[in-house]
């Protein structure tokens, strides 16, 4: 994801990022499969929480793409950026947008790495249901 703090103050915070979409190609190997659709432009106070929804997760040269948007809690307080979504039960923080969204991303990686790719006899029971959660929301892998 792109994006930028655009305007900072102690009464406001304006937060924007750009949305990709998976774009079929022809020439798919020469191309980039994802091409800028729209920008997200979110201004809200400090210590108030807004909904952030994520159509896709990118980490390195890993694509995910949801069947719907993920959607998180982005909270801004004491000069740092907090999001959380409680489905998957992720919580991360950055002192940027760009430093929170790259923590979001490892972290659900981690999260596919480790229990997605797993095989279920090395899962117990509450793993299995994290495993089944977390492939019930993605629609594409590139």
């Amino acid at each position: 994801m792109n994006g930028q703090i655009t305007t900072y103050n102690s009464d406001f915070i304006s937060f924007s990022y750009d949305i990709f979409v998976v774009t079929p190609s022809s020439q798919a190997l020469f191309e980039p499969p994802l091409t800028k659709e729209a920008s997200v432009d979110f201004i809200f106070p400090d210590n108030s929480d807004k909904i952030l929804e994520l159509p896709y997760v990118i980490y390195q040269s890993h694509f995910f793409s949801f069947k719907e948007s993920l959607k998180c809690n982005l909270t801004f307080k004491k000069n740092h950026f907090h999001l959380k979504n409680d489905r998957l039960d992720i919580s991360v923080w950055g002192s940027t947008k760009d430093d929170v969204l790259d923590a979001f991303n490892f972290h659900f990686y981690s999260l596919y790495s480790n229990f997605a790719l797993e095989d279920d006899n090395n899962l117990s029971l509450e793993a299995k249901r994290l495993k089944t959660k977390i492939l019930d929301l993605i629609s594409l892998i590139l």
